[in-house]
């Protein structure tokens, strides 16, 4: 009895044994993967290595100007008379100003390969006045990024929505998405849908910077999407129905851009010759009177030389025919002359000339 007793008892306790030791090593072998994934998502780096081909992207367009500026949330056709663009940013979130009648400031949080960077922002961030209404923070996760901007427009911005988007190399994924959230008055004007299609918001546009309010609000993008569309601002009105704008093309651009120089050289080219077209006509006006009265300084002077040559000749003829006249009169006058008209029996010949 008491050896059977010994031996079940000798098994059951290995049998725990074993047990216990199967249990601490799956204990450890948890606990190692858990701390490697805490410690993998806590890394400083890894944000920004989830994001570096984003950040090389966007330096390489900030330097080759391949942004395009999306439409404004406002439909007044206002110009945007602020924008930025800070290099290699992405824009993960914002700091929103809530006062009375809802969004009264935004100020940018971009996402830089050194961390996290905010710029000035508009609306009472821009004045400081920002103490006096209160400030939430809307920030993305890690590998997230601002993929579309939801927000109420009426005659400012009231309210608005972040659309995350998970970043995926150059672009951003639509599938993989999530909000924010409201914040703001949402009960005013109608729901605006500011959308990159894709592509990385790198900045934004205002109609104004510095106010108590945020006038509209724009997108700078990445030319690269995932559908191929450019940025749009969509409104919905209260009727059920809705209006897109999109972007200029950036062809359509560049082609503009190309005609400034022709039109600027045309138009040079028109008042040069408006002003040199009559220094022209004068300048040949000029040349002509001058030609004329050197011909006829000319005229002159041929008919003085002619005149002059004619005395000449004359003079010259007179000299000749006085030499001759003097020749025969010291012929007549010499003595064997006289003599043989004396022998001769003849009077000397007297011959009278008159001068002619």
């Amino acid at each position: 009895m008491f050896p059977s007793k010994n031996r079940s008892r000798n098994s059951s306790d290995t049998r725990n044994g074993l047990l216990m030791h199967v249990g601490w090593a799956a204990w450890v072998v948890l606990s190692a993967f858990g701390w490697t994934l805490i410690l993998v998502q806590e890394l400083p780096g890894q944000t920004s290595g989830d994001l570096s081909e984003l950040h090389q992207f966007a330096i390489a367009a900030w330097e080759s100007g391949q942004i395009i500026p999306g439409p404004l949330s406002s439909r007044d056709d206002s110009k945007p008379a602020y924008s930025e663009t800070p290099r290699g940013a992405i824009l993960v979130g914002f700091d929103i100003a809530l006062g009375q009648e809802g969004v009264s400031g935004l100020r940018p949080i971009y996402r830089v390969p050194t961390g996290y960077y905010s710029t000035r922002g508009l609306g009472v961030f821009a004045v400081g006045t920002e103490r006096n209404d209160f400030v939430i923070q809307v920030r993305a996760k890690p590998g997230y990024a601002v993929g579309a901007v939801r927000l109420r427009q009426s005659d400012a911005v009231r309210a608005v929505n972040l659309v995350y988007r998970k970043v995926k190399g150059t672009v951003l994924d639509v599938e993989d998405a999530y909000e924010s959230g409201w914040a703001g008055n949402t009960k005013v004007g109608n729901e605006v849908v500011l959308e990159g299609h894709g592509s990385a918001i790198v900045g934004i546009l205002a109609p104004a910077e510095g106010s108590d309010r945020v006038p509209a609000l724009g997108l700078n993008c990445l030319l690269t999407s995932l559908s191929g569309d450019r940025p749009s601002a969509t409104t919905f009105f209260a009727n059920g129905t809705k209006e897109t704008r999109y972007a200029a093309d950036p062809s359509d651009a560049s082609s503009e851009d190309s005609e400034i120089p022709q039109r600027a050289v045309l138009i040079s080219l028109v008042m040069f010759g408006l002003v040199m077209l009559p220094v022209l006509v004068l300048g040949a006006w000029f040349l002509a009177v001058r030609g004329r009265g050197s011909r006829r300084r000319s005229g002159s002077a041929t008919g003085q030389l002619t005149l002059s040559a004619r005395q000449e000749n004359s003079a010259r003829q007179e000299n000749s025919a006085r030499q001759e006249e003097s020749a025969r009169q010291d012929v007549f006058s010499r003595p064997e002359t006289l003599a043989r008209r004396e022998a001769s029996g003849r009077p000397p010949e007297i011959r009278l000339r008159f001068r002619r």
